[in-house]
């Protein structure tokens, strides 16, 4: 006997628990293959992906706990959130619905959070957040620069006016921007039933934004050399 889906059950629950989210679609950019698994720095990419334009997209956000990523420092402790995405929202089907995958970006409009990046002067001047809300602050080691007479910030890069870092010098950023999480794991599980009406369950992470490396380790090994044991 097959499940039966309520679509009236969905309609309260989205309109109780709803929360309005932009979702940037990605799509992977050829740079990634052409350095052995990593992106570019000098691509112009976003961590190996282009986006698109936004879309506003209709959900449940869902905090959760013991979300880990594996890096260079080891496994990193990203937290997350689940989001519930129904097919339709007031009778208008949502493409994100069919779209939705890994790599793709959620952001929570509404739910600002304080974040960080790590920049190199003449090499990444850009922020990789999207809908970033205010500068904070901009730094190398302990010297403050001054927005407004140092620096300004211009379609999400820092262009500098003033006193600056020397070209190649890394500089923090911190600024406020709306929550950003991206998609982990895209719920293509099979859930039981062969309605179409079923909400689709996505898994994401905090962004990450600071390139940890820029070549893979692996370029540097010698196949030739010999094994002493």
């Amino acid at each position: 006997m097959a499940l039966t889906v309520l679509k009236e059950d969905f309609t309260q629950l989205i309109e109780r628990f709803k929360a309005t989210l932009r979702y940037y679609q990605g799509r992977m950019c050829s740079c990634v293959g052409e350095n052995n698994g990593l992106p570019r720095l000098d691509c112009g990419c976003t961590l190996g992906y282009w986006y698109n334009e936004p879309e506003t997209l209709i959900g449940i956000r869902h905090d959760i706990s013991h979300r880990y990523t594996n890096s260079p420092q080891g496994q990193i402790f990203e937290g997350g959130a689940q989001f519930i995405i129904p097919r339709r929202y007031k009778g208008t089907e949502q493409n994100a619905f069919y779209n939705l995958n890994k790599g793709d970006v959620i952001s929570v409009e509404g739910k600002v959070r304080r974040d960080r990046d790590i920049l190199r002067k003449g090499v990444r001047d850009r922020l990789y957040a999207f809908e970033v809300k205010k500068i904070i602050s901009v730094g190398v080691l302990d010297k403050v620069f001054v927005e407004g007479r140092d620096y300004s910030l211009v379609n999400n890069e820092i262009v500098w006016t003033g006193d600056c870092p020397s070209e190649g010098t890394y500089y923090t950023v911190e600024f406020l921007c709306q929550q950003q999480y991206m998609i982990w794991d895209a719920g293509l599980k099979d859930r039981g039933t062969d309605t179409k009406e079923l909400p689709r369950s996505i898994v994401g992470i905090l962004r990450r934004y600071a390139e940890a490396v820029s070549t893979n380790p692996i370029d540097n090994v010698n196949v030739d050399q010999n094994l002493n044991f």
